[in-house]
């Protein structure tokens, strides 16, 4: 297991899983996206997904801090933490001096290195880091055709393939 920060991601160490269930999320969401949007929906295909793997740890990307304790609960096989978990009282305090954008920047920095990534289709935050993490991967193809809107060796995009092509179109890595 190396914990070295240089490298792109950190092999065997930790499942991250971008929870993207915040209220904003609904208000320009179509029907179908307002379902993946769901608390229940994201949990469920996210544990199954870490249940594939032989992590036992879980960092969670959440601006939802209640859906993030209940993830927590419904993951209590795993040990589980959050960027405000990682942190002592003090860099807490610095933390929630910062915008809700900065204090979204180090989850993604820490989803960055994760060994492996899910989030869900509508959210651009997931995408970002899904193509950022995409590009060290030696195996390149066939990564947009699967059962999932996006899936290779290191991430995992839910939602039904064919949905928001603007992602892969417009976002650079």
């Amino acid at each position: 297991m190396s914990r070295d920060l240089s490298l792109p991601f950190l092999s065997e160490t930790f499942f991250g899983a971008h929870l993207r269930t915040e209220i904003d999320a609904t208000r320009s969401l179509s029907a179908e996206d307002g379902f993946y949007q769901r608390y229940e929906f994201q949990s469920i295909l996210y544990l199954k997904k870490l249940a594939s793997t032989n992590l036992t740890l879980i960092y969670v990307a959440s601006s939802n801090e209640t859906e993030a304790a209940q993830f927590t609960r419904d993951a209590a096989a795993y040990s589980v933490t959050t960027k405000l978990m990682l942190l002592n009282a003090e860099d807490r305090e610095l933390l929630s001096n910062l915008s809700w954008g900065q204090q979204a920047v180090v989850g993604f920095l820490v989803l960055t290195k994760s060994s492996k990534f899910v989030g869900i289709g509508h959210s651009s935050f997931t995408w970002n880091n899904a193509l950022q993490r995409h590009r060290f991967l030696d195996k390149k193809k066939d990564y947009l055709n699967r059962p999932e809107l996006l899936s290779d060796e290191l991430n995992t995009v839910f939602e039904e393939p064919g949905v928001h092509p603007e992602y892969t179109t417009y976002l650079w890595p």
